[in-house]
């Protein structure tokens, strides 16, 4: 069985996300990934509940790419397995049910105009 090659979209996951993805990936608490992610930048920073409170604002750049490379080696390891078979499903259904959509309408304006 060949691998499904679904990614996140760095781009577009914001600095929560990413540490709710990496915190599910390694069964961790939200606090503890935020809490390593700045000790391996080597850079202090807000509590985990300052940041949590003020709405979580962008974290440093060197924290982000730790976090980023958690959630790749993760990623690598095959923890979002479950995610990516998600997706695959979703986007399988979402298919499916357009086909099923323009079947519906086709055979509706073929009842019209034949009956």
């Amino acid at each position: 069985m060949s691998r499904i090659k679904v990614e996140p979209n760095w781009s577009e996951i914001n600095d929560e996300e990413l540490t709710g993805l990496v915190a599910w990936c390694e069964k961790w608490k939200m606090e503890r990934v935020y809490d390593t992610a700045f000790k391996e930048a080597c850079m202090e920073g807000p509590s985990f509940s300052d940041w949590e409170a003020k709405n979580y604002p962008p974290l440093p750049l060197p924290v982000r790419t730790e976090l980023r490379r958690a959630a790749m080696i993760n990623y690598d390891r095959g923890r979002m397995n479950s995610l990516k078979l998600a997706h695959v499903s979703i986007q399988g259904l979402k298919f499916l049910l357009r086909q099923v959509t323009y079947a519906f309408f086709a055979f509706m304006l073929a009842y019209l105009i034949l009956f």
